[in-house]
């Protein structure tokens, strides 16, 4: 019980933490920063100029890949960071290496969190959808 309380405080944290992509100096600014992981963004470096960047070996890179915490896009046998994939690997070194979370625990936080992000932007929507249908009811009056 202790470790899910522990598990959702963290996904707390980093659901209401701003994104390194907003943050003031830190990387570059996403091309849409509405869109959710694994959207077609603007990109793109290559996974040696990625594995500099982040600190750590390209076969790391290759595994996340093949765990799935990471999709980075693909021209041919070459892998394509884009900048929501740098952002994506930040945050997997700040779970792994400053709160000790495991990679199966990763999984399920990132999951947890491009679930939030996604209920955030249908939230988003309807409240839209209800603003523009309460403009109409007014002036219908």
């Amino acid at each position: 019980m202790e470790d899910i309380a522990q598990l959702e405080r963290l996904v707390g944290r980093l659901a209401n933490s701003q994104p390194a992509y907003l943050q003031s100096g830190q990387g570059a600014v996403r091309s849409n920063p509405g869109a959710l992981y694994g959207a077609d963004e603007s990109a793109a470096m290559g996974a040696e100029v990625v594995a500099r960047m982040v600190e750590v070996h390209p076969q790391t890179l290759r595994l996340y890949e093949r765990q799935g915490l990471i999709k980075p896009q693909r021209r041919g046998q070459i892998r394509m960071f884009s900048d929501a994939d740098i952002d994506r690997l930040r945050q997997i070194q700040r779970l792994k290496d400053d709160l000790g979370v495991n990679i199966a625990g990763i999984e399920v936080i990132l999951n947890l969190l491009d679930r939030i992000e996604e209920l955030q932007q249908e939230i988003e929507r309807i409240r839209a959808q209800a603003k523009r249908r309460l403009q109409r009811m007014s002036q219908d009056r």
